[in-house]
């Protein structure tokens, strides 16, 4: 029999990655004994498998762990975002495709906002999209009633003091259309306050009319219809990793996956509203237009350096400044050509002393 590996994951994380249950629930059933891995009964909590390695079993069925699935919902008006309603609403979990693997949704919509929707059994990468230390942007498209008004994109873009006291983080916003009694904005948040950009709104002495999402970071819902669902692409999850600095883990012996359309050195997400598309900037652009010191010739030599001073030595001391105006001193005059030097004066002999004054 197999050892329970030390290393991997939390039980309760795996049978909820693998698309059985939450990991509450998980939990519970590892409580009462409904768990077993490698054929022995687990009740601890804090036990720990390998996927790769380990046989999980739960009430006798062995549970796998799948690829990771990440779907893209256009959520419509009038759905709510919790897996259980008691007042027996739509819920947009009766939208998802058939024959997916138990999914979540990353982060909720109101019920009247529609727009873009993430859902999928990624706990990692879900847990860091909804940390608030992250603040992945996210794009909305919102409807304001009343004609455009300055006032009110200054308070956004500096935050809006709501009347709890909270003062909100800067949200940029652009007006993209008018109308003869309303105006369309495109607002910037990176928090996620409850029902903030009504708030928000409300506390500038406007109502919201419309109000949907269009983007979560590097994913852009584009132009699918509202109800309608699509799977992300690569190269969007790595965007979405890439954003809140996820880095995948692996399991020992477990070959190291490629990272499929992951942004190259260089490149930068642009906050505007092309939507956070990716700006390349290839090296050869780079300081293009800027003048280059002419290259020097092959044969060139180095200039020769002074000799290094020894350690220690001292700056050897300045000449003191001369006043402002000052003249030079006057050189000696130049002697004339065949002149003899002036004879030097007898060396005196050794241990004689000068005569003294008076």
């Amino acid at each position: 029999m197999a050892p329970i590996g030390n290393n991997g994951i939390r039980l309760q994380k795996f049978l909820s990655g693998a698309g059985l249950t939450s990991r509450r629930k998980g939990e519970e059933m590892i409580a009462a004994g409904r768990v077993t891995v490698n054929g022995q009964v687990v009740t601890e909590l804090g036990t720990r498998v390998n996927p790769l390695k380990d046989n999980v079993a739960v009430d006798g069925a062995r549970v796998r762990m799948g690829a990771p699935v990440y779907v893209l919902m256009h959520k419509p008006k009038g759905t709510v975002c919790s897996e259980r309603d008691p007042e027996g609403r739509a819920r947009v979990h009766d939208l998802l495709p058939k024959g997916l693997p138990r999914v979540f949704t990353v982060g909720r919509l109101d019920w009247d906002t529609e727009g873009l929707l993430l859902f999928t059994n990624d706990g990692d990468l879900a847990k860091a999209l909804m940390d608030p230390v992250q603040h992945v942007p996210r794009v909305y498209r919102v409807k304001i009633q009343g004609q455009p008004d300055p006032h009110l994109v200054r308070r956004f873009n500096e935050g809006v003091r709501l009347p709890s006291g909270y003062r909100t983080r800067s949200a940029p916003i652009e007006l993209v259309q008018r109308t003869d009694t309303n105006a369309w904005y495109e607002v910037v948040l990176s928090e996620g306050k409850n029902r903030q950009i009504h708030r928000m709104v409300e506390a500038c002495g406007r109502r919201v009319l419309k109000l949907v999402r269009v983007a979560y970071g590097t994913v852009r819902i584009g132009t699918l219809p509202p109800g309608k669902c699509r799977m992300l692409t690569p190269e969007e999850v790595a965007g979405l990793e890439e954003a809140v600095g996820l880095q995948r883990g692996r399991f020992a012996g477990a070959p190291e996956a490629p990272r499929v359309g992951a942004p190259r050195p260089g490149a930068r997400a642009a906050y505007t509203r092309s939507h956070f598309k990716t700006d390349e900037v290839p090296k050869e652009s780079r300081g293009a237009g800027r003048p280059r010191a002419p290259a020097k010739p092959a044969e060139s030599r180095p200039s020769p350096r002074a000799p290094a001073k020894p350690a220690g030595s001292r700056p050897s001391p300045r000449a003191p400044a001369k006043p402002a105006g000052s003249r030079p001193s006057p050189r000696a005059p130049a002697k004339p050509a065949g002149s003899r030097p002036s004879p030097r004066a007898p060396a005196k002999p050794p241990g004689s002393r000068p005569p003294r004054k008076g």
